[in-house]
């Protein structure tokens, strides 16, 4: 993708937003929402705590149960961070590709389809919770398309 005219002030603005976000989600810190307001309020303890969680998320009775009802497919939502770790100072915690080949391979093993759903690009694709960072005042600009495209 070619730069832009601008596109310098325009990061540099994005980056001081971003900055004062953060500060603010630490101010509110008791209404936790994402995945990135996780990790800003875990702080230092964020890897341990999201690496534990992640790596007792799925089990196979998990998929064994959903054989039994009858499914043959999972969906696996994840942000760019798992694949490539946090950029541009975002508090999130990776890579953590583990996790996903481990959800594969249980899928693999019960013979279920796996459609992995890049949920979160770097930058956010919308102001929404599902992205790994809600955020209000969330523009297009922010996306981080050619970052993006590495993933």
């Amino acid at each position: 993708e070619e730069p832009h005219e601008g596109d310098d002030e325009e990061e540099e603005a994005v980056e001081e937003d971003e900055a004062a976000e953060e500060e603010q989600h630490k101010e509110e810190q008791k209404d936790i929402e994402d995945e990135h307001g996780l990790c800003v309020y875990l702080g230092a303890r964020a890897q341990e705590v999201i690496g534990k969680y992640r790596s007792e998320w799925l089990s196979e009775k998990d998929f064994e149960w959903l054989r039994e009802k009858g499914f043959n497919a999972v969906r696996v939502p994840f942000g760019y961070w798992i694949v490539t770790g946090p950029s541009h100072g975002d508090a999130y915690i990776g890579p953590a590709l583990q996790h996903l080949d481990f959800v594969v391979d249980l899928a693999e093993k019960f013979g279920f389809q796996v459609v992995l759903d890049l949920h979160g690009n770097p930058g956010g694709e919308s102001g929404e919770p599902p992205c790994g960072r809600k955020n209000a005042k969330w523009t297009e600009r922010r996306w981080r398309r050619s970052e993006a495209l590495q993933v």
